[in-house]
This record gives structure tokens, sequence and C-alpha cells, in this order.
């Protein structure tokens, strides 16, 4: 359970009314009911067609173990289908590159990564510096780059500015949030300059063997 100073929850369901002491115990009020999960994070994504080209990214990298680990506590900003072709809409080849590269597609998917179980009810919950000051909080991906969560004021939730479509997707090791965007940890140039720095030492480790 996660107490938080604006806002408490309990597996992502709200508190309405807190500490109500009874002559055995204590009752705290929740906006929903409480149902076990019963599937891990990988699980969640890979029975949901939505998730299709996620499914098949992850499954390049060494990450489905890491999703499947029941132990874990995690939780991943799922982007749809949509997410990446609109990834490779705005940048073409972006996709062939990624699948080309796992140590790189390894990287972008674990910007969609944070440890802990973090649901969008305790948004207020001082995770960070920068939740003291504002509506949001910020952790770190297991990218180790930053991810900002925070509600706007229509009442939707973001992270790094991408809408949250749908929220607090249950696991039994964590939960998923859906994006209809791929978070950049670093943008396309940078992975293609990354790219070329690689192929040329490969290529001169090549060239240097053959002497």
């Amino acid at each position: 359970m996660v107490f938080c100073l604006k806002v408490h929850s309990v597996n992502g369901a709200c508190l309405t009314k807190a500490n109500i002491e009874a002559c055995n115990g204590v009752i705290h009020v929740i906006h929903k009911v409480l149902l076990p999960p019963t599937k891990t994070i990988y699980d969640v994504i890979n029975s949901d067609p939505r998730f299709l080209t996620l499914v098949e990214a992850i499954n390049v990298t060494t990450l489905a173990p890491v999703l499947q680990n029941p132990a874990a506590s995690l939780t991943l900003f799922a982007p749809t289908n949509w997410a990446f072709a609109k990834l490779e809409l705005s940048s073409p080849g972006s996709m062939e590159g990624l699948l080309a590269y796992p140590e790189e597609l390894t990287e972008v998917l674990q910007h969609h990564l944070a440890n802990g179980t973090l649901y969008t009810c305790g948004i207020h919950c001082k995770f960070s510096y920068w939740s003291l000051f504002s509506n949001h909080f910020s952790v770190f991906s297991t990218a180790r780059g930053v991810l900002r969560v925070r509600y706007g004021w229509n009442g939707r939730v973001y992270v790094n500015g991408m809408r949250i479509i749908d929220l607090d997707l249950p696991a039994t090791n964590g939960v998923v949030h859906v994006i209809d965007d791929v978070l950049e940890l670093y943008p396309h140039g940078y992975r293609k300059l990354r790219r070329q720095a690689h192929s040329g030492r490969a290529s001169h480790g090549k060239k240097q063997r053959l002497h």
C-alpha cells in the first residue's frame, strides 16, 4: 500500500476517506473495487492487439524475461502500434534501424520502463524534488532518462508531454499505462550518428585485423 501526502491510494484506487476507526481495526474507503491481477506486464501487452509492434520489438531484445519476472515491481508506458507508425511517418526508416540494432532498441524500450509500481492516482506523491513545486513527479527510466508524469488542467495525464490514453492497467508485477507516442531518449539524428560511429569503429577494426 502506498500513502501519499495529497492523494492516498492503494493499488490504483484513490482513498476517498481514510482512518475510520473500528473496534477491531481501521477502515479506508476507496472509489473502486480492487480485483487481483492475473497477468504479468508481458502477458498484459502480449494479449492486447494494440501492442503487436511493441511485443515484436521486445522479443528482439532481452527485455521479455524482465517483464515476465513475477518478483519485479515495474511501470511500463506502453506505446501502441499507432505510436510506432507515427515514429516511422515522422522519421522514415526508424523502425528498420531500431530492429537492426538491438542494443539501441533496448535503450529506447528501457526509457518506457521505470522501477516501482506507479499508479496515476498517486500522482501527487512526493517521488522527487520537482514534485514539491508543481502537479507532477519525476522518476528515472531504466535507461536513466527522466520521465515526468503530470496531470493537465483537463484531468488528463501526461508523460514527458505525451498523453496517457489508457491508465492503470494492473499486472501481477506492476502496472501498464498506454501511450500513442514513442518516448524519445535521444533524437533520431543523434541515434543515426551513433550508428555511423559504431559502424566506422567496426570497419576500422576489421581493416586492422586484415593487416
